[in-house]
């Protein structure tokens, strides 16, 4: 799971924060016995050459990636860099931007795989699962991504009614240089 390297000089005026929204798709993967690394690439002032030599030495199966609108041509490039590291790797954006912008998205951008439509932690695990299965992705709720020439959008997910529920991950990518 990764935050993208995008720096503006604005963003950290703010200073550092954990990104909750990987921790917490982050903890419903682990619950669901999945391995999980988390890659706060911003935070970190990594470049994009950083990113990619992180996924040329850690080889994950999936990378998923957050951005709102401001990051989401770096969240692309970290897409991009992962298909040309690891060609067979599962892509994913969610967050805000490709919540709402999906269509154009996939339409543009074949680096990515899969765009997770609304909240992540419920879908991401299903859409593992899906994957790891190789079964249909479009049983699996709140997700966007191309079957052919067309773009599939499956129904939404209900939002959590139960956030309390929610557990945040445990594993940070330590390693990451």
């Amino acid at each position: 799971l990764v935050t993208p390297p995008y720096h503006s000089g604005v963003v950290e005026s703010a200073g550092s924060w954990l990104p909750l929204s990987l921790l917490y798709v982050g903890g419903a993967l682990q619950k669901a016995g999945y391995g999980v690394a988390l890659y706060d690439a911003m935070t970190k002032f990594h470049t994009l050459d950083q990113v990619r030599e992180t996924l040329r030495r850690e080889q994950p199966d999936a990378v998923m990636v957050t951005c709102i609108t401001a990051t989401v041509l770096d969240g692309m490039e970290v897409c991009r860099l992962a298909k040309e590291e690891i060609p067979d790797v599962l892509t994913v954006l969610g967050n805000s931007h490709p919540t709402f912008m999906y269509d154009e998205i996939l339409r543009e951008h074949p680096e990515v795989d899969v765009v997770v439509r609304g909240e992540g932690e419920e879908t991401a695990v299903e859409l593992m699962a899906a994957w790891n299965a190789e079964a249909d992705f479009g049983k699996v709720r709140g997700i966007a991504f191309r079957q052919g020439d067309r773009i599939v959008v499956t129904p939404p997910r209900p939002f959590i009614q139960n956030l309390d529920a929610l557990e945040p991950a445990s594993t940070w990518l330590r390693n990451a240089s």
